[in-house]
């Protein structure tokens, strides 16, 4: 997905757990949004940097 493969990749990653201090969603949140975005990059969007989501 990505174009220059000399840079630094862009990773996501999250827990799927909700930690005590944070809101209810926290952790299921950070797994939908790393979703979402492998989602879209699936569909031909093109970064500049390598993705990958953990």
């Amino acid at each position: 997905m990505g174009k220059t493969k000399d840079q630094p990749g862009l990773m996501m990653e999250t827990h799927t757990d909700t930690v005590s201090n944070g809101v209810h969603f926290d952790g299921a949140f950070g797994v939908i949004v790393s979703l979402e975005v492998t989602r879209f990059l699936a569909t031909g969007y093109t970064t500049k940097k390598i993705f990958s989501a953990v």
